[in-house]
């Protein structure tokens, strides 16, 4: 990962303090102490944070490896899927790709022919 796309050690020291505060407060308090430990690193030499976010950001990019395809798949065959077989079983063909051997061509005919001629002209 770029240092461009990572946060700061200050950002990410400020975040894990909050949070491991957050969660200390409605389930363990042993973890308000280690967001303090957390917010005392971030005023005084956020640098030492570095490496534990560089470990973090692998830990994402891991993630996002596993987990992305895991999604996607899920979407297509969730959503997409029962979509298609449903327009497939009523005969549905939204792109109208259906093979017609009689038919001369497969251009349709627009009425209007197009767009004016002018139309176009100053886009952007």
């Amino acid at each position: 990962m770029t240092t461009a796309l990572m946060p700061s050690d200050r950002k990410f020291g400020w975040t894990f303090a909050a949070l491991f505060v957050l969660i200390g407060a409605l389930s363990h308090p042993w973890l308000i102490a280690l967001g303090a430990l957390f917010a005392v690193v971030t005023m005084l030499r956020a640098e030492l944070l570095a490496p534990l976010k560089r470990a973090w950001m692998k830990f994402g990019e891991l993630l996002n490896h596993v987990v992305s395809p895991i999604v996607m798949g899920v979407i297509f065959f969730v959503v997409f899927m029962p979509v298609a077989l449903v327009m497939r079983a009523i005969g549905r063909d939204a792109l109208c790709r259906r093979y017609e051997p009689a038919a001369p061509t497969y251009w349709k005919r627009r009425e209007p022919p197009g767009p004016r001629e002018d139309s176009f002209r100053n886009l952007f």
